[in-house]
C-alpha cells in the first residue's frame, strides 16, 4: 500500500505533516530467524543502519539518510500467525518525512 504525504491535525498532537510510505505484506513458511537474516542482509548492503531489534535479536527496524539529507526508516514486523497455521505474516514498511 502506498500512502501520500498529507497534512494531518490529530487530536492530541500538533498539526503537521505525515511523510509518504510503503507497505508491503507477505507471507512466509520458513521460520522467523531466515526471513530477518534475509532482510538484514540486504538492508546492510544498500547503506541502511539497523535499530530495535525483536526477541530473537535481529534487526526489525533500519535507519538511512539519503544524499540529499532526507531521513528514511525501514521496518520488518511479524504480524501474524495462529497456533495451527504453518505460514507467517510480516509486514515490510519503508517511510520518510515530508519534504517541502
Amino acid at each position: 500500500m502506498l500512502t501520500p504525504a498529507r497534512f494531518t491535525t490529530p487530536a492530541f498532537q500538533p498539526a503537521g505533516w505525515n511523510g509518504p510510505s510503503a507497505a508491503l505484506s507477505f507471507t512466509s513458511a520458513q521460520p522467523a530467524g531466515p526471513v530477518f537474516s534475509y532482510f538484514a542482509v540486504r538492508a546492510a548492503a544498500t547503506g541502511w543502519r539497523p535499530g530495535n531489534r525483536n526477541a530473537l535479536g535481529y534487526p526489525q527496524t533500519w535507519t538511512k539518510t539519503y544524499p540529499d539529507g532526507v531521513p528514511g526508516t525501514l521496518s520488518l514486523l511479524r504480524t501474524g500467525r495462529s497456533a495451527t497455521e504453518t505460514r507467517v505474516t510480516y509486514t515490510l514498511t519503508a517511510s520518510s518525512p515530508a519534504v517541502a
